[in-house]
């Protein structure tokens, strides 16, 4: 019984774990914000002779189409695609999707899990997810602030399994308007955040053990 509630208790914070990973995740994606950041930051419009409006409109269908309940196909304003550039903004749209309905369906789990947990002390649960949240991203972190170059190639290594990414300015303009950077500011907003909860959840799990222990007094 004690190995079983144990397990429980991983299963509930590996859960909760994965789900700020998807929030986090979704809140990137859609913090247009860090984007118009980084048009200036790299002067964009200079680069490639288009208003920043413009560039804006081309970033607001990307996103619409990789958003729950956007555009089924992508179909940029502006700027022509290439027939294997727009399967690896499909391939892409796929991965967005499902990071969008966990944080949705994993957040529900959690506060299911939660409520059916809230009678044990103390909430390792709490723990577990915090741990998990704090540990992988700091290793993450590690890499991209070392090696941002490869960790960015094999991220797509991981999970593409053609080289359709390798994109040609030529054929997929759209590549000029989404700066190597602006990539990494991304890994590092996402990083952020998963560190962000799993102090949130590391802190509520010590706030559970000194109340535990004013009880037991």
């Amino acid at each position: 019984m004690k190995h079983a509630n144990r397990l429980l208790h991983w299963v509930a914070g590996l859960l909760l774990a994965s789900a700020i990973l998807a929030l986090a995740v979704a809140v990137t994606l859609h913090f247009r914000p860090l984007y118009v950041r980084d048009v200036r930051a790299y002067d964009l419009s200079q680069a490639t002779g288009m208003s920043e409006a413009d560039i804006l409109r081309q970033y607001d269908a990307l996103i619409d189409c990789n958003s729950i309940g956007g555009a089924e196909q992508l179909e940029f304003p502006d700027l022509p695609s290439s027939p294997t550039g727009l399967i690896h903004f499909a391939e892409v749209k796929v991965i967005f999707l499902a990071f969008q309905w966990w944080a949705a369906l994993g957040t529900a789990l959690s506060v299911l899990l939660a409520a059916l947990l809230r009678r044990q002390r103390p909430r390792r649960w709490l723990k577990y997810a915090g741990l998990v949240s704090l540990l992988f991203p700091a290793g993450v972190g590690f890499g991209v602030a070392l090696m941002w170059d490869r960790v960015f190639v094999w991220f797509h290594e991981l999970f593409f399994r053609n080289d359709y990414w390798l994109f040609s300015a030529e054929t997929d303009p759209i590549i000029l308007l989404l700066p190597d950077g602006y990539f990494m500011h991304c890994a590092v907003l996402i990083i952020a955040l998963f560190l962000l909860g799993g102090g949130v959840c590391l802190g509520l799990y010590v706030l559970s053990r000194r109340k535990e222990k004013r009880r037991e007094k």
